[in-house]
């Protein structure tokens, strides 16, 4: 089993896979980053979601836990190893078509 840790704005990541078939058998869990107390002295309880995919060997999947950027997770050819990147979300519009 591997793991990593990312912090970004507003999220911590923590990821981690076990190989299983040819595959990555990839799960995430996402917790949101509630640091400051609330009215009151109360300590905020974060949420944690956790989301489960299963990539084949040479492929990847992206996942969007914070607004404007993305994970890129890649599964090796023999889905012993993952490799995972940050990438930024750019909008970009369509161009319009002529008719």
């Amino acid at each position: 089993m591997c793991a990593v840790y990312l912090p970004l704005v507003g999220s911590i990541v923590l990821s981690y896979f076990l190989s299983k078939k040819g595959l990555c058998d990839l799960s995430i869990f996402v917790t949101d980053r509630r640091g400051e107390a609330a009215e009151g002295g109360e300590i905020p309880t974060p949420t944690t979601d956790r989301f489960k995919a299963p990539i084949r060997g040479g492929k990847s999947a992206r996942f969007d836990p914070a607004e404007g950027k993305s994970l890129e997770y890649v599964c090796a050819s023999d889905a012993q190893a993952m490799s995972v990147r940050q990438v930024n979300q750019v909008a970009a519009a369509s161009p319009s078509r002529a008719k």
